[in-house]
């Protein structure tokens, strides 16, 4: 069975960051790159670090993952369809991680403020 005889049967096996099928060999290539599978790292003051990666294989319809990595190992926490998505729940869960614990961000790069906007109308939403 090919790719398009399983994808036509069980959906999208492996499609990119930006939500494009994909084949095996090329979900292999890109799966091997370390700097496209991440999507987002977090370190927080007490140690912890809140890491996001692009799976690109389906996992129930989900392609990113966000785990907690701490002295006990590494917890997947959540899956996302989109990286839009990763995204923001990434912050949430950090920003949860942070009032919970006092711990403060010591370091993290800048890719999420261009959903700042989005993050804050989801949390509008939940209140």
């Amino acid at each position: 069975m090919d790719d398009k005889e399983r994808e036509r049967l069980l959906g999208i096996l492996y499609c990119d960051r930006e939500g494009n099928s994909i084949t095996n060999v090329e979900w292999m290539k890109l799966f091997s790159d370390r700097d496209y599978q991440s999507v987002k790292v977090t370190t927080l003051s007490d140690g912890r670090k809140i890491s996001t990666v692009w799976l690109g294989l389906n996992h129930n319809g989900n392609y990113f993952e966000t785990a907690l990595i701490d002295d006990d190992g590494i917890d997947v926490l959540f899956r996302y369809q989109t990286e839009k998505m990763a995204l923001l729940g990434h912050r949430n869960y950090v920003e949860e991680l942070m009032v919970e614990s006092d711990a403060t961000i010591v370091e993290e790069d800048s890719k999420i403020l261009e959903f700042q906007d989005e993050l804050e109308k989801i949390r509008s939403d939940d209140e």
